[in-house]
């Protein structure tokens, strides 16, 4: 493995001078089973019944990630998602690497350690009354790489076959050095020889790779497994979707609903594109519809299009659907935009009886209005750091209207060193200099944070900000690297705001446009459209203000050792600091326009969010 490291290390090294030290890393998922075990259980001598059909496509892989136990053995390693693939036959694929169930590697102490990782292991099938005669044939669709990382020539996936003795035979292997690019090679293989018809065959998907990470990808999609086939008769009556192209929102997969409002015809993308894929040698007709809803009421908004469409033989082939007619709610605290695209291919009931090529019919893709901004799609692939002590990178936004700026999610990922614990300094600027060397940056917020990693895949830590800060057209949220180990951050390869993301780790600021993707970092704010319907937001601390309305002055009454007032555009109008001796709490409104102002009020941590009216 000296050479996958070498090569890695270059690989980084022209990264890095590409865009002054930010480099991607192959990172490890964190969800979490239980361990791996080899003992056979009751559970373990579940049989199921041909045909055997997976693409992966079936709902509940949207919530777990997990191959379906009705089908596939537990933790074998296997990961089921939709970033990880290129042009996948159809959405959603299997991805296989060097991370057990569990999200760590096989092998942590010895990072040159190669072995066999990640299976894909389908339940126990009787194949004691099959024979020759019956042509039973075993098809898939594999992609090395796809949007993770490239396996050495000594790593393989194989696929193996389990003897009548227990054993497992390997009956197809590819290596590393056999590279697919963007694409899926279809494979078939006879199930001919008398050792395999027995009542406990199985099938299994092994990988044989680096140990120490999640380093070697293989993807995995469509397998099929049934009688009467044609080795070369590649040819399946299924139109499946594939993947949706475009979203919603031109730049964002999430953004605050009043930032949205605020802009509306400039935010929204004119169409909507889906992939869909023709498995068949013949061309066909599908119907097809795009019903766009709010998940957050669960109100149907309308129908984006209601068609058929004409699709080549064998072929992706992209659908347009327009976005002007359906209109949005304007009177909302939060949408979840949810798009559904939902296909009328004419498959017969009885063709292939027992396999579902139904699932793959329908592809959902989802936008949230709410109260962040998020540039990713929430799974991250990579990981990207900054090899120097004090480094710097900083992520960039742009409002619509000015906001109060409130917490920050973040994506912290663990590879190579846990780095719990230790400190960073969260960072906020209005503006960056860009000329003289950062010495002028316009700093809003340094705050020195712990270190902590969330407790399952793909979660967000939310850091509450030391005080709210009014932001208004352009800033930046960060972070600077305090020692000279990687901190290292999601990055997630399919949404791309790389011009988004700039680094100083020379005193100097530089803009990424090298490396293609999205950090997982998100700002939060308030969401003043909840607090003009609402009269709280929240309220863990006990006060109370008064008079409520005010001409003047207002009391607070309570243990509160900080106030601060806030108007509609985000403005900070009066910040005091209370004594804990000090009874006469009193704020002056006198000189500010009638209206409607928010107060924020803590103690420790303990807070609470009133609405304050000036009438004169």
């Amino acid at each position: 493995m000296k050479y996958y490291q070498l090569v890695v290390v270059f690989i980084f090294f022209w990264q890095s001078a590409h865009s002054q030290g930010i480099t991607l890393k192959s990172i490890a998922r964190q969800y979490q089973t239980n361990e791996l075990s080899v003992a056979r259980t009751e559970e373990d001598t579940i049989k199921i019944k041909l045909p055997i059909f997976e693409d992966f496509t079936a709902s509940l892989y949207a919530k777990t990630g997990i191959p379906d136990t009705a089908i596939w053995q537990k933790n074998g390693g296997a990961f089921v998602n939709d970033g990880y693939g290129i042009s996948p036959p159809s959405h959603r694929i299997a991805t296989l690497d060097g991370i057990n169930n569990a999200g760590q590697p096989y092998n942590f102490k010895d990072k040159f350690a190669i072995g066999e990782a990640d299976n894909l292991t389908s339940r126990r099938i009787d194949l004691s009354q099959v024979t020759g005669a019956d042509k039973l044939v075993i098809s898939f669709y594999w992609q090395s790489q796809g949007n993770g990382s490239k396996p050495d020539p000594e790593d393989y996936l194989a696929l193996q076959f389990k003897d009548k003795n227990g054993t497992w035979v390997t009956q197809w292997q590819r290596n590393g050095n056999v590279t697919t690019g963007d694409i899926f090679r279809y494979e078939a293989l006879p199930v001919n020889s008398v050792e395999f018809f027995h009542k406990d065959f199985q099938f299994r998907f092994q990988t044989y790779c680096k140990l120490s990470g999640a380093y070697d990808t293989w993807n995995l999609d469509y397998i099929l497994l049934n009688k009467d086939r044609k080795l070369d008769e590649q040819s399946i009556l299924d139109i499946a979707t594939s993947r949706i192209d475009t979203y919603f929102l031109k730049k964002y997969r999430a953004m605050p609903l009043e930032q949205f409002y605020a802009n509306q015809k400039n935010e929204i993308v004119d169409s909507i594109f889906m992939i869909t894929n023709n498995l068949d040698k013949e061309f066909n007709i599908f119907y097809y519809d795009a019903i766009l809803s709010d998940l957050a009421t669960q109100q149907r908004l309308g129908v984006m299009r209601d068609s058929s469409y004409f699709i080549r033989a064998g072929s992706f082939q992209k659908v347009a659907v327009p976005t002007n007619r359906v209109l949005i709610p304007q009177n909302r605290e939060k949408l979840i935009l949810e798009y559904k695209f939902r296909l009328n291919t004419g498959e017969k009931d009885d063709y292939m009886k027992g396999a579902n090529f139904r699932n793959n019919d329908t592809i959902v893709g989802r936008n949230v209005l709410d109260n962040y901004y998020a540039y990713d799609d929430g799974t991250a692939e990579f990981a990207a750091t900054i090899n120097q002590k004090f480094g710097k990178i900083a992520y960039r936004f742009v409002l619509n209207r000015p906001a109060v700026l409130t917490n920050i999610d973040l994506m912290f990922v663990p590879i190579e060193i846990d780095l719990k614990g230790e400190t960073y300094n969260l960072r906020i600027w209005k503006k960056l200099d860009f000329k003289g060397r950062g010495a002028k940056d316009s700093v809003l917020l340094v705050q020195n944070i712990i270190l902590s990693y969330a407790d399952s895949i793909n979660k967000f830590t939310r850091i509450e900000l030391s005080r709210r800060l009014a932001v208004s057209d352009t800033f930046y949220i960060g972070f600077e690297q305090l020692s000279d180990k990687n901190l290292s951050i999601g990055f997630d390869k399919n949404t791309d705001a790389g011009v988004e993301i700039f680094s100083n780790t020379t005193n100097e600021w530089v803009q990424n446009k090298s490396i293609k993707g999205s950090l997982m970092m998100r700002p939060v704010f308030l969401n003043r459209l909840a607090v003009s319907t609402n009269e709280q937001i929240w309220e863990n601390l006990p006060a109370t203000v008064y008079p409520n309305p005010t001409n003047r002055e207002i009391r607070i009454d309570g243990q509160v050792s900080h106030a601060q007032l806030i108007d509609l555009q985000g403005r900070v109008l009066v910040e005091k600091t209370f004594m804990p001796y000090e009874t006469d709490k009193t704020l002056d409104l006198n000189g500010f326009t009638n209206g409607l102002y928010i107060l924020y009020l803590t103690h420790e941590k303990a807070r609470a969010v009133k609405k304050v009216i000036l009438v004169k």
